[in-house]
């Protein structure tokens, strides 16, 4: 079960969340081989003034800085290739979606080792 994580500044009205989400759940899902029911994706918005680079702390989603953080945690033992592609991926869906390059998005992948989540009732080993 891949969770992806998003944080951003305010987006333009034309970005509708949901079909962000479902776009970012659907490209994580076809990287990593699962089914994209099987991806949870959340966002929060960072209210204005919680965000600064170089010192500038927009109000909503500049098109060229402040990348919106994506951060993708799944269980352990995927090859070095699917978790490239993954990243990947998921960068190239979240730019597209908020229409921005994907040189302007940041996405860190998080293993979870065996024994350190919980979920389906049980500690997943």
């Amino acid at each position: 079960m891949p969770l992806v994580e998003i944080i951003a500044l305010a987006q333009p009205t034309e970005v509708d969340i949901p079909t962000v989400l479902d776009r970012v759940a659907l490209a994580t899902a076809s990287a990593m081989g699962c089914d994209p029911g099987a991806v949870w994706v959340t966002w929060r918005t960072l209210e204005p003034g919680h965000y600064s680079v170089r010192g500038e702390t927009p109000e909503a989603q500049p098109r060229g800085s402040h990348d919106p953080i994506a951060r993708i945690s799944a269980f352990y033992g995927r090859s070095e290739e699917t978790i490239a592609g993954t990243l990947e991926a998921i960068a190239r869906s979240l730019a597209g979606s908020l229409g921005l390059d994907a040189s302007c998005v940041f996405v860190v992948y998080d293993e979870i080792a065996p024994g350190r989540v919980f979920t389906g009732g049980a500690v997943r080993t």
